[in-house]
């Protein structure tokens, strides 16, 4: 490319070599051409005038094939978008009463918890895209990858904990699958979005097989957290019913309207207590950090990179426009030209 301020020269072919060596053969053509025109000007028709206007029509050629180019400059807003993940605990031990939430001094449940966390994981990333994902005995992508706060706020409110009698036990890998496959959508759709993961838990397990590695995860998540809920003393499971599930749920404070669930082996109400050593494995596994849910929005931030909170930035590129029809519109006019010349000649033969 060679420039000269906001004009350039691209070689119409790609490249300067075969540009020029079409020229040469272009050129060598012509002034064969002429030579005979010369050498048997006596023998044939043509005229000077002929070869002059053969002779522009060349050089509107060669003019062309340099391909003359203006370039002029843009901007242009663009949002930097983040796709930000929400994998929430609903087994039956986030309904335990233990939490605690920055500046009050009640003890909430886990599931109200994490509803305040993940309204607070909003606000670092006001222009981003939302999913939610709750995890039991299954897992469920209760919300698509969205834009629609209002619709991320109304999912969190409805959060619902697990009846006890459906539970099989719970396993903190049970939503690795399904972000698998929700973040490979993610990404094959827009491969240069940001992916961040918040898994908010007590971290208690009491599946009998073996947990598996998040570590797959780290393909895809560029940050985020997981996120601990609850207390290391613990506290008594509710029991839930298909009847009282939306009232334990909705309800801030420990409530138990039918009893405790009670421990199998002494008798007496189960005791879930949060395991914050399993919980700093699984953001080992994923390379994020491991967060107590109970400190502030500012310490949140805190594990909130920079380049995510963006909302937008300013892009310059370069705009390229061949200028070439000036010299298609002269060959155009030269070559009909030629044309007219040689349809009168043929005409006067016959």
């Amino acid at each position: 490319m060679i420039q000269f301020s906001d004009f350039v020269f691209l070689p119409v072919t790609g490249a300067w070599w075969s540009t020029l060596l079409l020229d040469v053969i272009v050129v060598a053509s012509f002034v064969v051409g002429v030579s005979l025109f010369t050498a048997r000007r006596a023998n044939n028709d043509a005229l000077v005038w002929d070869w002059l206007r053969r002779g522009l029509l060349l050089l509107a050629l060669l003019a062309a094939s340099l391909g003359p180019t203006q370039v002029s400059n843009t901007t242009s807003a663009a949002v930097n978008q983040t796709d930000v993940f929400f994998a929430v605990d609903t087994t039956g031990s986030i309904a335990v009463g233990d939490a605690r939430l920055p500046g009050k001094a009640q003890p909430v449940t886990r599931l109200s918890a994490s509803r305040e966390i993940i309204r607070n994981v909003m606000k670092l990333y006001p222009s981003a895209r939302y999913a939610g994902i709750n995890f039991a005995s299954s897992a469920n992508i209760d919300l698509p990858v969205t834009a629609d706060r209002e619709a991320v706020l109304s999912w969190v409110d409805n959060l619902e904990v697990e009846p006890t009698a459906v539970s099989a036990g719970s396993s903190l890998d049970q939503p690795l699958d399904t972000l698998i496959k929700a973040m490979q959508d993610v990404h094959a759709e827009r491969p240069h979005d940001v992916i961040v993961l918040y898994y908010l838990s007590d971290g208690e397990s009491t599946s009998s097989r073996q947990r598996r590695t998040f570590s797959a995860l780290r393909e895809f998540v560029d940050g985020g957290a997981v996120i601990s809920v609850g207390s290391a003393q613990g506290g008594q499971v509710p029991l839930v019913t298909a009847q009282n599930t939306r009232e334990i749920s909705r309800s801030a404070s420990p409530t138990s309207p039918n009893g405790w669930v009670n421990d199998p082996d002494t008798k007496k109400p189960a005791i879930s207590r949060m395991d914050a050593s399993t919980l700093k494995s699984i953001a080992d596994e994923m390379s994020v950090d491991e967060v107590d849910g109970s400190q502030s929005l500012d310490s949140l931030k805190s594990h909130a990179s920079s380049r995510f909170l963006v909302e937008k930035s300013t892009r310059r590129r370069a705009v390229r426009s061949y200028m070439v029809w000036p010299f298609a519109l002269i060959i155009a006019v030269l070559a009909i030209w030629e044309l007219g010349v040689d349809v009168a000649r043929m005409r006067r033969f016959l």
